[in-house]
Parts: C-alpha cells; structure tokens; sequence
C-alpha cells in the first residue's frame, strides 16, 4: 500500500525509499548490487541505474509516496539519500492531507504518470545500449530478430528476443574486454547477416567500443581486390581485432599483416561460444557499459560506416548514438504511418534475411 510522505519521517523515507531500489534491482536482475545497496550507494557506478532506470524509479516513488517529483531529480539525484531529501521536500509533504480524495486523485494522477513513463521510457534513450537494457527488462520474451542464415548442414531459421540478445551481449562484451579489447576500441564485423553478427554488434557496443562493419567476401576470383580494398579501411579505422565466420577466416588473415593496429582475427562464433561456456561475474559487479570507461554517451560513436571503395577510396561516416537513435525513430515513425509491423533487412552479398518487429 502506498503511504502518504506527509505520515513519515526522515528515518521511514528513506527506509521505504531502499524498499523501491531494493525491489526495482531484483526485477531488473541486479541483485549482485543488493548487497552494496546503502543510503549513500550512487545509483549509477554502484547500482548501475542508467537514465531509463531512473525514470522507472523516479514513477515508482511517486506511486509509493503519492505525489509528483520535480522532473529534474531523475538526473540530480545520486543516492537514496538524495532521493529521501527530494520527498521530504516536495511540494504538499510538510501539511497533511485534509480532503479524503485527494490521495485518491494524486494515486490515479501518478499511475497515468507511470504507465506514461512505461511506454514512453525507451524514447528517452540516449544510447543504443539504453534501447537494449530497456527492452530486455521490458519485453525480454517478445520476438526482436527473425533470421534466416546459411550454415553447414544448409539454410535455417531462427529467433532471438529482446532478452537473449542482451544476455548473448553481455556475455560478449565480457569476452572481448577478456581479449583486450579497450573502451573506445575498433572492432571490424566480416560477416554476413546472421545471429553471430547481432550479437557481437551488441556484444561490441555493451563492452564500450566501436563496431565497424565490412562485406564479407563473396567473389573467389577477386579475393586481392578485396584485401586491398579492406585493409584501407582497417587501416584508416585502426581496428584492432576482426571477427569473421569459418569460410572467411583465410581471406581474413591475409588482411592481418596489411593492417597494423589489427592484434587477432576472431571466428565470431567461436568467440560467442567461449562467451557462452566462461564463468558468469561475481555478485556485486555491474556489466560493463553501465560503469567506467565503458560507459557511452549519445555523442559519442556508435559506428563507423565506410563506403565500398568501388569507385576510389573508402570514405568512413562516424555516427553516434544519437545520430543512429534519431535515424531509427524515424524508421519506426514511418513504419507506424505504414502501418507495418514487421521490417526485413537483405544483406547484400550474401543469401542472408532478417525480419525484425
């Protein structure tokens, strides 16, 4: 049951503010931060609440207190103590409440209020790795990537969720800090449409550094061409790892000598497969991209996008989070005018599909 800030005092806020933290941790599945949790925690580099989770947290107390928050202490705040001050100081908490409906209009005013931020928190986002974290704790069941890919024994097809592309990520991002790749660092993806290139795309994101993708190679009789072609744009990316799928893997090595930043080429799917089999992180520590060096902002790159180099040098685009976010809402502003619920991509020089709702 809600209970009214006006009826508490500073010890009870703020034990009742914890309760919130407390349980929105546990849904989140963080409760390797519940042990740290304190009254002087910081919610982001201890507890690991990003923007959206501050939003989620800030209608959370709303509904628990029954009232409405200043806006602005969903980014001022840093600890449950600071939040605790915010109650006690809110408008309407030093008085009580004499009209025995009004806590009845403030809780239907704040449950709008949630339910609005509930739908309204991804386009918040400032960072792909916050539309991520958001849909995974959100929708982590519902259908993200239908793929159809080509492998050894044929074509097949398959499903990733919200929710398994970020666990299959993170358990990425891990293994590639593991090999040494840096914060800010340049990972090349030579591969085609499939399961291994969203998660390492995200794997790469979620571990703080910067995807580059390249073609795959798809003529036998032009495989210097492409060498040449490629390692200027590894070179000019000074990308230091590559990660490629089994029939590219020798066309792969013959760039690693032309490339001199390039520390290791990586079969893709054997990187996610010694993700998938390494221990998982001891209770407490945060993933990656939500603390330190990792940790991305909407300015900051989100990929480098070169052109093909067919007719003269590769050209490279540097776009950020906020670039890519701006251009993906107004996909999805137009699909919704369409009318259209699912979206294919073709990847081009190769048989691959993928549909995404």
């Amino acid at each position: 049951m809600a209970t009214p800030a006006t009826q508490l005092d500073r010890s009870n806020v703020r034990q009742r503010v914890m309760e919130v933290i407390r349980g929105l941790l546990d849904e989140l599945g963080s409760q390797g931060a519940l042990p740290i949790l304190n009254a002087n925690s910081q919610l982001d580099r201890d507890l690991g609440l990003g923007s959206l989770e501050r939003v989620e947290l800030l209608a959370r107390l709303e509904t628990a207190f029954e009232l409405r928050l200043p806006d602005r202490v969903a980014s001022e705040a840093n600890t449950p103590e600071d939040l605790a001050r915010a109650i006690l100081a809110a408008p309407g908490t030093n008085v009580e409440v004499e009209e025995a409906d009004s806590a009845l209009r403030a809780s239907v005013t704040v449950q709008k209020l949630h339910r609005a931020a509930k739908e309204e928190g991804v386009f918040a986002a400032e960072t792909l790795i916050d539309v991520l974290r958001y849909r995974a704790t959100h929708d982590a069941e519902r259908n993200h990537l239908l793929i159809t890919e080509e492998s050894e024994a044929g074509e097949r097809s398959l499903t990733l969720t919200f929710g398994e592309l970020y666990a299959a990520g993170n358990r990425c991002a891990a293994e590639l800090a593991r090999r040494g790749v840096p914060a800010g660092g340049r990972v090349a993806l030579m591969l085609p449409t499939s399961r291994a290139f969203f998660v390492s795309y995200a794997g790469i994101l979620l571990a703080g550094a910067i995807p580059v993708p390249i073609y795959p190679p798809f003529r036998a009789d032009r495989i210097e061409e492409y060498a040449a072609r490629q390692s200027a744009i590894l070179n000019n990316a000074e990308v230091c790892l590559l990660l490629t799928f089994r029939r590219a893997e020798a066309v792969a090595k013959l760039l690693r000598p032309r490339v001199r930043s390039l520390t290791g080429v990586v079969d893709a799917e054997k990187l996610i497969e010694a993700a998938d089999k390494a221990p998982p992180p001891s209770p407490g520590v945060s993933p990656l991209h939500v603390t330190g060096s990792r940790a991305r902002q909407g300015s900051e790159i989100a990929l480098l996008q070169y052109t093909s180099g067919s007719t003269g040098d590769p050209k490279g685009v540097m776009l950020t989070h906020t670039n890519l976010l701006a251009n993906m809402r107004a996909i999805g502003e137009a699909a919704k005018r369409c009318n259209l619920g699912r979206m294919m991509w073709a990847s081009a020089g190769s048989r691959c599909t993928t549909t995404w709702d």
